[in-house]
C-alpha cells in the first residue's frame, strides 16, 4: 500500500505546488468576491447519552490532532443530553470522547463529519458502544453504516478470541515460555533479546495456538473484504468519508516506515488535487514527506528552536560532522523518558568521539514541567523545546504522538528512527573505530 514521492518526482514537485497554490486563490477568491462576513459555516450536534450516568462532559477535537497535545472543547451533558455547535472553515472529521475516559488517559474515539445542519447523536455504555451513532447528513450516515458493518462482520471471531485468552488458550506454549522469563529476568539485556524473540514469533505466528491461527485468519479474511469495500468507496469521489477511508489505508504503511504502493499514492494525489485545503492534505503529505525522508536516508529536517538558557540554537550547528540522535519526547510522556534516560549512558561513552545527542521537548502552554523533568532525569545534552507545535517540527518528521528517536549519519542523513538503543551502541562501534 505505498510508494514515495521520489518515485513520482516528475509529477509530484509541480503537483505540490499547484495543490497549494490552487488551495491559496481558493481561498483568496473567496475573500474577494464581495463577502463581507468571514467564510465560515456552523453545524449543530444533539445528543443522548443512555446508560453512562458518570458522565458529564464529552471532549472535542479535530481527528489530526491529538486531544492529549491540542486542547479540545468541553461539551456538558445535562440529564443525559449535549448540544453543541461546530464553527469552522473547512469541512473536516472530528472526534469526540468523554470526560472521565479521557482524563483516566485511555479513551474510545467517537467520529462525525461537519456536515449538514443538525447532527443526532446517540452515544451508549461501554457494553454498548458498538451501537454509538451520529446521523444527520449523507457523510456521516456512511460513516456509521460502514462502523456498524465492520463490527457485525467482527463480532463472532471477537467473542471467539475473547473466550480463547480467557480460558488462557490464545498464546503458544513456546511464547508463553519466553513472556514468563521475560517477567522474571531483572538483566535488561536479556529482557530485550526475549522481547525481540517475542516479537518475531508474533511476526511469523508461531506466537499463537492452532485454535488462534485459525481464528487470525478468518478475522485477516475479514479484513480483506473491508479493505475491498472501503477502496471501492474512495475510488468515487473525494469528499472527507472517502479521503478519511484513504487515511486509514494509508497510515499503517507511513506508521511502519514502509514505502507507500502506487495505486496509494495515485489516490492521496487525486485527492490532493480535488481537495487542496482539506485538513487531511496537509496532515498526509506531511507524513509522506517524513517517510520519504527516512527509507531514502533523506537529511534531517532542520530548525532554529529555543533552549532553556533563553538562546535559539540550530540543530544544524549542534550535530554538523558528528553522528547524532535527535530526541523528540516530552516531558509528560512516561516511555519517551525512559528511552532518553537509557541513552545516558551511551552518551557519556561516545560524546568525545563524535557522537551527540539533540533533545527537543513538545510542550503545551508552559515549561516549569518540562524544567522539572529536566532537572530530575539529569540528561547531560543541550535541550531545546517545542512550545504549542509553534514550528511543526513533529509534523515536519511525520510524528504523531509524543515522541520518537532520529539517528542522524555524520554526512547529517537519516539512518534510522526509533532504533534500540543497543542498535545506536552498535551503530556508534561501527563508525567510530
Amino acid at each position: 500500500m505505498k510508494s514515495s514521492f521520489v518515485r513520482h518526482s516528475k509529477s509530484k514537485p509541480g503537483l505540490l505546488l499547484a495543490s497549494s497554490l490552487s488551495c491559496f486563490l481558493f481561498l483568496w477568491g473567496m475573500q474577494t468576491a464581495g463577502a463581507q462576513k468571514p467564510w465560515t459555516f456552523t453545524v449543530h450536534i444533539e445528543g443522548r447519552v443512555v446508560g453512562r450516568p458518570q458522565s458529564h462532559a464529552l471532549m472535542l477535537g479535530e481527528d489530526t490532532k491529538s486531544i492529549w497535545i491540542a486542547t479540545p472543547t468541553e461539551i456538558p451533558i445535562r440529564n443525559g443530553r449535549f448540544s453543541w455547535a461546530v464553527t469552522d472553515s473547512v469541512e473536516r472529521m472530528y472526534k469526540m470522547a468523554f470526560a472521565e475516559e479521557y482524563q483516566q488517559g485511555a479513551y474510545r474515539g467517537i467520529l462525525f463529519i461537519n456536515e449538514g445542519d443538525t447532527l443526532h447523536a446517540t452515544l451508549y455504555s461501554d457494553e454498548r458502544a458498538a451501537e454509538n451513532v451520529i446521523g444527520g447528513s449523507p457523510q456521516n450516515d456512511s460513516l456509521y453504516v460502514r462502523k456498524h458493518w465492520v463490527d457485525e462482520q467482527f463480532r463472532d471471531v471477537r467473542r471467539k478470541q475473547d473466550s480463547l485468552r480467557h480460558a488462557g488458550n490464545y498464546f503458544s506454549e513456546a511464547f508463553e515460555t519466553l513472556e514468563k522469563r521475560q517477567d522474571e529476568t531483572t538483566n535488561d539485556a536479556l529482557k530485550e533479546q526475549l522481547a525481540g524473540e517475542m516479537q518475531d514469533m508474533l511476526d511469523d505466528g508461531r506466537a499463537y495456538s492452532a485454535e488462534a491461527v485459525a481464528l487470525e485468519r478468518a478475522s485477516r479474511r475479514i479484513g480483506s473484504r473491508i479493505d475491498a469495500a472501503d477502496k471501492l468507496a474512495y475510488l468515487g469521489t473525494p469528499n472527507t468519508y472517502h479521503y478519511y477511508l484513504l487515511k486509514q489505508d494509508l497510515s499503517p504503511f507511513l506508521s511502519r516506515k514502509k514505502p507507500v504502493p502506487a495505486s496509494l499514492m495515485a489516490q492521496f494525489l487525486r485527492y490532493e488535487e480535488a481537495l487542496p485545503c482539506h485538513p487531511y492534505t496537509d496532515y498526509l503529505r506531511d507524513k509522506i514527506n517524513a517517510n520519504t525522508r527516512l527509507l531514502e536516508h533523506k537529511p534531517f529536517v532542520d530548525f532554529a528552536l529555543p533552549a532553556l538558557d533563553g538562546t535559539t540554537r540550530r540543530i544544524s550547528d549542534l550535530i554538523r560532522g558528528k553522528v547524532a540522535v535527535i530526541d523528540l519526547w516530552a516531558s509528560w510522556c512516561g516511555p519517551c523518558r525512559r528511552h532518553s534516560k537509557e541513552l545516558i549512558p551511551v552518551y557519556e561513552e561516545f560524546k568525545d568521539k563524535g557522537f551527540t545527542i539533540v533533545g527537543i521537548a513538545r510542550e503545551m502552554r508552559q515549561l516549569d514541567d518540562l524544567k522539572a523533568a529536566v532537572e530530575k532525569d539529569r540528561y547531560p545534552w543541550t535541550q531545546l523545546y517545542e512550545l504549542d507545535d509553534a514550528h511543526g517540527v513533529w509534523q515536519s518528521y511525520g510524528v504523531m504522538g509524543a515522541g520518537a528517536v532520529f539517528l542522524i549519519g555524520r554526512d547529517g542523513h537519516i539512518v534510522a528512527q526509533d532504533p534500540t538503543t543497543e542498535e545506536i551502541r552498535v551503530y556508534l562501534e561501527k563508525e567510530m573505530f
